[in-house]
């Protein structure tokens, strides 16, 4: 008997779980237990107590508390839950089974059986609730909500034969367009086996460019003949002297068309076929000369008349050439500079500056350089007079403007004068010999500018004749 008093019940928790029934039983035991200890306590009479009574005591004791989960359980159910469970009393009532799980994933990306599942029960659940709102009636309304779906599925089928029937990609690209805002990619896919990412987005593009099913619209290029005043204006430009340069000996030989044949002397281009295109480009675009010829054009009119281009204008022009030389001369003698205390970044600058002027000077500076001009470096009657009254001509107008391109170069030659003073030599004769080729350079150079000025004007006074 001692052992069945100390025998400890097991615990129901651990037998059962932790749903709501090991709850209801844990509620129910602690309930009775309570129940008996406040009889006790109170030392009632078991002739006024009844058993029915204690069971209405156990019971509204029980119902109080399970209430009270209830409430709790209640409260931490989520929305979606609480429309599951309406909706599954509602499936009970029309005999469909209830819904036990939900899609989590994209419809689009679910297997092709797990569609099927939950149209089939999609479709059960709408006639359900068809039934109740048209009794009677659920095949006609049916009828009508799933025709838009047919519908849709002619359209992309007709679409379908249309796009496939069509041989071009433009035209088919059109056809895509009218889908690519309606349809999604997987969705097309099904109707066009070929249709590819690509050609999807493409016709996305299509539709925010171009517009919906509209075709693109080609310009038509025409092809239209030379004049013979466009010939003529560049065959001036390039036959100018500060373009070519007629060969003191050698002669080129052309065949025209009515078969007559000319000798003409040698000339010698002074830059390359394409430097020169782009110079006339330009020359025509700084004199507002709209009435021009396309790049490959002008480079077939250079080919047709053949001139050599220059490599050295030693025997031609030893102005130019000892110009060019002496800009190599400073450029080497800027590189020592740099070693020698100025630093890496200012020689390569002054390098750069070095080549523009010699750059300049080899082709921009003929253009610019006119018999009155109010830049005193561009002035021919300015640059070629002397102090005797026999040479000496005078300005009608004011020298008031100047070259940003003439100041620059003077400025590049002066900044390597003042380098060559300020820095720390390894002996006397290296001083020297640096100093002497800046001053031979520069002067030099100043013997080529007023060499190009002498040319511009002797070829002025060629033309007169």
């Amino acid at each position: 008997m001692a052992d069945k008093e100390n025998r400890v019940e097991p615990n129901i928790s651990q037998i059962d779980g932790y749903g709501e029934v090991t709850q209801c039983k844990q509620t129910v035991q602690g309930a009775k237990k309570a129940a008996f200890l406040q009889i006790d306590e109170e030392n009632l009479q078991t002739d006024c107590l009844s058993m029915d009574s204690m069971d209405d005591c156990i019971s509204e004791s029980v119902y109080s508390q399970s209430s009270q989960y209830s409430e709790w359980q209640d409260s931490q159910e989520s929305p979606s839950r609480k429309r599951k469970m309406s909706l599954n009393s509602f499936l009970e009532t029309v005999d469909i089974s209830p819904v036990k799980k939900t899609l989590t994933v994209d419809f689009d990306l679910a297997s092709e059986r797990t569609k099927n599942d939950y149209v089939r029960k999609a479709k059960r659940i709408m006639h359900s609730v068809l039934g109740i709102l048209v009794p009677q009636q659920e095949s006609l309304f049916e009828e009508v909500l799933y025709e838009s779906n047919a519908c849709k599925d002619q359209t992309l089928e007709s679409f379908s034969k249309a796009y496939s029937s069509m041989s071009s990609w433009g035209t088919q690209r059109q056809i895509l367009s009218l889908l690519v805002q309606d349809y999604s990619y997987n969705q097309l896919k099904d109707y066009i086996p070929d249709l590819s990412r690509y050609k999807f987005s493409a016709a996305r593009k299509h539709a925010e460019v171009v517009g919906v099913g509209k075709p693109v619209l080609q310009k038509k290029q025409f092809r239209e003949k030379a004049t013979i005043q466009q010939i003529e204006n560049f065959l001036e430009f390039i036959l100018s002297p500060a373009i070519m340069t007629d060969s003191p000996f050698g002669e080129c030989t052309y065949k025209i068309s009515s078969g007559i044949t000319l000798k003409v002397p040698k000339i010698i281009l002074n830059s390359v076929r394409t430097r020169t295109v782009t110079l006339y480009l330009k020359y025509c675009e700084e004199t507002q000369n709209a009435d021009i010829l396309s790049e490959r054009t002008y480079m077939r009119l250079l080919e047709a008349i053949e001139p050599n281009v220059r490599k050295s204008m030693k025997g031609l022009d030893n102005f130019a050439a000892d110009g060019s030389q002496a800009f190599d001369n400073l450029k080497s003698v800027v590189m020592t500079l740099g070693k020698g205390g100025k630093g890496q970044e200012w020689a390569e600058k002054i390098s750069n500056q070095l080549m523009e002027g010699k750059q300049y000077l080899k082709l921009h500076y003929k253009l610019h350089v006119s018999l009155d001009s109010e830049v005193p470096d561009h002035c021919g009657r300015f640059g070629l007079s002397s102090e005797e009254n026999s040479f000496c001509s005078k300005c009608t107008h004011t020298h008031h403007l100047s070259c940003n391109d003439c100041e620059a170069l003077t400025t590049t030659l002066k900044l390597i004068e003042d380098a060559a003073d300020s820095i720390t030599y390894t002996n006397q004769e290296q001083q020297d010999d640096t100093k002497y080729i800046i001053v031979q350079g520069i002067k030099t150079i100043i013997e080529w500018k007023k060499h190009i000025v002498r040319s511009v004007n002797q070829d002025r006074a060629r033309g007169k004749f």
